[in-house]
C-alpha cells in the first residue's frame, strides 16, 4: 500500500520550512515518525510531493535517510503543475500553487495501489495508519480518520479545519471547511466559507487530511480539477482543496467514506511557537518506548 506525503506547502504562517524542522534527537523531522508508523502498519511505498526549490535540502535532511529503509520517490508541485498550457500565464500572478488536489494529481503516475495521504507537518499516531491499512483489506470505499476538534487546537493561533458532518445513521455526509477556528471565552468559534461566524462544541470530528483512497479515485479527481481550471479565468484566487472535493462528491453521491475516530493524539506545526511543544511530545514518546532514540537504526 502506498503513502502519499504532501510536503510542498509554503508554510507562510510558520515562517520557514516546517517540513524540514528537526524534532527528534538525531535530526528526525515530524514526517519521519509518520512514515515509520505507516510502514509498521502495512504501507510499503512512499511518494513525496515537494517543491523543486527545496529538493537539495529535502534530499540531504529527509529523503536519503528514509530511502535507505523504505521504497521512496518524489515528484514536484509548482504553480503550473497539471494546468493547461493556455492558463500558464495565470499561474504567474499567484504566490503559491493551486492546492492539495493539484498536489495529488502531480503524483498520479507514481501511485500504484490504494493509498493513504498525510500532511508532512502533522503527527497522526500509529493506530490511525493501522485503521486505514485494515480498512482496505475488506473495503473499496474511501476512508478517513478524524480527530476531536478541540484536541487539535494547540497553542493560541487560529487554524482551519474540515469539520465532519454526519446524518442520523452516523454516515458522513459532508466535510465543511471552517476557517479561523479558535477559542473565545471558552467557546470554540470559527467562520464558514461565506465568512459567517459559527459556534461549535469542540467535540466535532475534524478531518486532518488523513485520508485513504482507492486507486480508482483518480478519474474523479481529474474531472474535478478540469472543472476547477475552467473557472480560473473568472477567479484565479481559488485553491483546489481536497476537503472541498470530498465534501462536494459526498453531496453528489459520487463517493462514500468510512470514518474512523482516532485513538492516538494529533499534533502538528502550524506556527513557529508549536515547535517546542512538538519536540517535547516526541521526547516523551521516546522515553515511553514508543519510538527508539534513533528512529531509523
Amino acid at each position: 500500500m502506498d503513502i502519499l506525503v504532501l510536503a510542498a506547502g509554503m508554510a507562510s504562517r510558520y515562517g520557514g520550512l516546517k517540513q524540514l524542522e528537526p524534532v527528534g534527537r538525531h535530526g528526525e523531522v515530524l514526517l519521519d515518525y509518520g512514515i515509520y508508523d505507516a510502514v509498521r502498519s502495512g504501507c510499503d511505498r512512499v511518494v513525496f510531493v515537494i517543491r523543486k526549490d527545496i529538493e537539495s535540502d529535502f534530499r540531504s535532511r529527509v529523503f536519503d535517510r528514509i530511502a535507505a529503509h523504505v521504497d521512496c520517490e518524489y515528484v514536484f508541485q509548482d504553480k503550473t503543475s497539471r494546468l493547461p498550457k493556455s492558463l500558464f500565464h495565470l499561474a504567474q500572478d499567484r504566490q503559491k500553487p493551486y492546492g492539495t488536489v493539484q498536489a495529488l494529481l502531480c503524483a498520479e503516475d507514481k501511485i500504484k495501489s490504494d493509498f493513504i495521504i498525510i500532511n508532512s507537518d502533522d503527527y497522526y499516531g500509529a493506530s490511525s495508519y493501522g485503521m486505514l491499512c485494515d480498512h482496505f483489506k475488506t473495503s473499496a470505499k474511501s476512508a478517513l480518520v478524524g480527530y476531536q476538534l478541540d484536541k487539535t487546537l494547540l497553542g493560541g493561533g487560529r487554524v482551519n479545519r474540515g469539520v465532519c458532518v454526519f446524518d442520523s445513521a452516523g454516515r458522513l455526509t459532508g466535510i465543511e471547511e471552517t476557517y479561523d477556528i479558535g477559542v473565545e471565552s471558552g467557546v470554540v468559534v470559527g467562520r464558514t466559507r461565506t465568512r459567517n461566524r459559527v459556534n461549535m462544541t469542540g467535540k466535532e470530528m475534524a478531518s486532518m487530511n488523513l485520508f485513504g483512497f482507492p486507486h480508482s479515485v483518480f478519474p474523479l479527481l481529474n474531472e474535478y480539477w478540469a472543472k476547477f481550471t475552467d473557472r480560473l479565468r473568472i477567479d484565479n484566487s481559488k485553491e483546489c482543496v481536497l476537503s472541498v472535493f470530498c465534501d462536494e462528491k459526498l453531496t453528489e453521491g459520487e463517493i462514500e467514506f468510512e470514518c474512523y475516530r482516532a485513538k492516538d493524539e494529533w499534533f502538528g506545526m502550524t506556527y513557529k511557537e508549536d515547535t517546542p511543544l512538538v519536540r517535547a511530545k516526541i521526547a516523551k514518546y521516546i522515553q515511553q518506548g514508543v519510538y527508539p532514540d534513533c528512529l531509523w537504526e
